[in-house]
């Protein structure tokens, strides 16, 4: 696999039924790092266009940051 970097950091999100994760993640030195974390519980997100654009809002406006990309994964029924 080569190496990849990203100018900018990637938003990453995973949804499952408990719990709500979200994350920055940059590329330095082509290795791939968490460096920021949250947590909510997915029974509260009523809904999540308006969840995810409040958290990048609120991120932009603390870190001033802007994004490359978003990763979302989401738990489907099993």
């Amino acid at each position: 696999m080569k190496n990849i970097q990203a100018p900018q950091p990637i938003f990453v999100a995973d949804i499952g039924g408990t719990n709500a994760n979200f994350g920055i993640i940059v590329c330095a030195q082509g290795r791939y790092q968490l460096v920021e974390y949250y947590k909510l519980p997915s029974q509260k997100i009523t809904d999540f266009t308006t969840t995810v654009h409040e958290l990048l809002e609120k991120i932009s406006a603390e870190k001033h940051l802007r994004f490359a990309a978003m990763v979302i994964g989401v738990a489907g029924v099993i």
